[in-house]
Parts: structure tokens; C-alpha cells; sequence
């Protein structure tokens, strides 16, 4: 049975840091990464999360003015805020002209944000009909530039996606899972006390998080939507690392189709799934999919997706 209001994604617009940074070629003592990420590329802004934010947002404007101009709602996604106050939905809701008579929130989430305020707007968009979710980090700015772990792999960009009312997908599962407990291995300070002010990340314990935690919460998000796992024609997983998207892919079967899209994009935190999803809109309306966001906070959100319409 399903969970929420029925919903379409209509449209997805991505804008990534305008700096193309070979990995190998421009960070070589960084290269032997690789191997590991599956990443050989990364795109830095020089920019704020802000400026790739509304360039997703005007991108979207281009391609759907009607239903900006009849927007109801703004949820924007960020961990990489210029200023403490106002949130950053009236910075680009002010930018990009979009409506007065509009919610505008932020959500402060990282990898799992996505997934999280999917969530939040198929719950709201009975009322506000028309949401734009927009993720959008520049985590490059906040980096050691000697911290291989995070160099190789974070990327700065943004995503806007179009969510409306027309009947098409439907949220049938859904698990999320929040432990404080694990915010040290990956955070960022305000102050310069704490890492002198960079992203601290422990990679090797925030993959024992997802090798401990994502794979059973997806399960468990299928078993509560009475949906097997060959029955899933896609997992759309946060393009964390290759080491775990190839360990996820292992537990869910030699037959999971699980997209990968970041050799040449990098991690780019919330909009990781916008941008798998970009171009296979398509396919949700003829599949049963899964989303899974996993990582700061430590936290992970899944989501087990149907069409409306019979699939027969």
C-alpha cells in the first residue's frame, strides 16, 4: 500500500564547478586513490553553493517556466552555507525571481539530504503542487588540500529537481536511520578549533557505517513495501566511493542494476542521485526503484518508488 500522495519528478537540471580537475594529471600524489574511488575526475567552483544553485534553478526556469512561475514550495538541500542567516532557499529564491507566495526552507543534510527532502516534498505536494528540491554544495572549499582522503573524491555542484502533483510515482517504503553518535567522523567545525576548520572525514569508518547499516536498510525498505529484490529494476545508491557501491551491488545480487556515475563527476554529497537520475527519468515510470542516501551525520534514508500505473 502505498505511503504518500502520488507525485511525478518532471524535470532534473544539474550545474557542476566550472574548475575541471584531473585527478592523475593536476593532484598526481593523490592518483594511487582511484583505484579505490572509481573517481578520476572532481569539478571545484570558484564560486558559492549559492552561485551553483541558482544556475540549477535558472537552467529549470529555462526548461519549465509555467511551473516555476507557479512554484509552491523550495526545499534546498546544502552543508555548505555562506552566511548563518537567512537560510540560503531565500538567497536563491530571491536570485532567481521565483515566487513571493512560496515555502521556502533549508534542509542542513549532506548525503542522505536528497532522499530526505524527496521525502519531505511528496509529503507536501497536495498542497503546494509544484516543489523544487535543490541540492547544492561547493565541500571542495572546505578541504585540506593535503587530505587525500576527500580531494580524490568531493565534488561541487548543484541540482534542481521539479517534483509536482501529477499522478505518475508513489512512495510505497520507506526507512531512515540517524545516529549522533558517529558526527565526528565526518564533520566540518565552525570554529578553526577542531581540524583548523577543514572537513574531517574517517573514511574507513564511515564505510564500516554503510557496510554495517545500508545494505540492511534497504531490505528492510523492500520487506516493508512487499517488494523483492528482482523485482527492483534499478538502485539509484549515493556515488560514495566505487569500494562502496561495488560492496552494496555484491549483497543485493549479481542481477541489481545499480548505476554509477561519478568517474568523471566525483561525490558530489546530495546531488549524487539527482544526477544518476538525470537522464533515466524515464524508467521510474516503467520500474520499481530504490533510492538510498547514506553518510554525514551518520545517517541513511532509502525509498522503494512504484509507478501509479499497472506495470503488468
Amino acid at each position: 500500500m502505498s505511503t504518500s500522495r502520488p507525485f511525478a519528478i518532471e524535470e532534473i537540471t544539474v550545474a557542476l564547478g566550472e574548475n575541471v580537475i584531473n585527478i592523475a594529471q593536476d593532484l598526481p600524489s593523490f592518483a594511487p586513490a582511484i583505484e579505490k574511488t572509481g573517481i578520476q575526475v572532481v569539478h571545484e567552483t570558484s564560486g558559492s553553493a549559492a552561485d551553483l544553485a541558482v544556475k540549477a534553478v535558472s537552467e529549470m526556469r529555462t526548461r519549465r517556466p509555467e511551473q516555476i512561475d507557479n512554484l509552491g514550495a523550495l526545499i534546498l538541500v546544502s552543508q555548505s552555507h555562506s552566511m548563518h542567516l537567512p537560510s540560503m532557499a531565500f538567497e536563491v529564491q530571491d536570485r532567481c525571481k521565483l515566487p513571493n507566495e512560496i515555502l521556502a526552507i533549508d534542509l542542513n543534510q549532506g548525503c542522505s539530504g536528497f532522499v530526505q527532502s524527496l521525502q519531505f516534498a511528496v509529503s507536501l505536494v497536495e498542497d503546494f503542487k509544484n516543489i523544487l528540491v535543490v541540492c547544492a554544495d561547493n565541500y571542495r572549499s572546505k578541504l585540506d588540500k593535503s587530505d587525500r582522503s576527500t580531494n580524490a573524491v568531493f565534488s561541487d555542484a548543484a541540482t534542481a529537481t521539479l517534483v509536482s502533483d501529477r499522478n505518475a510515482l508513489e512512495i510505497i517504503g520507506n526507512c531512515h536511520f540517524s545516529d549522533g553518535s558517529g558526527r565526528a567522523l565526518l564533520f566540518q567545525s565552525i570554529s578553526k578549533s577542531q581540524n583548523d576548520g577543514f572537513l574531517h572525514m574517517s573514511g574507513s569508518d564511515v564505510w564500516m557505517f554503510t557496510k554495517r547499516i545500508v545494505y540492511n536498510q534497504i531490505m528492510q525498505t523492500l520487506q516493508k513495501s512487499n517488494v523483492l529484490p528482482s523485482e527492483v529494476g534499478e538502485f539509484y545508491l549515493h556515488q560514495a566511493s566505487d569500494l562502496v557501491l561495488k560492496d552494496l551491488k555484491k549483497k543485493l545480487g549479481p542481477d541489481a542494476n545499480v548505476p554509477v556515475e561519478m568517474k568523471l563527476i566525483g561525490n558530489t554529497v546530495s546531488s549524487t542521485i539527482p544526477i544518476l537520475l538525470e537522464h533515466r527519468l524515464a524508467k521510474l515510470s516503467h520500474q520499481i526503484s530504490v533510492f538510498s542516501g547514506f553518510g554525514v551525520g551518520l545517517s541513511a534514508s532509502s525509498l522503494v518508488i512504484r509507478p501509479t500505473t499497472d506495470l503488468g
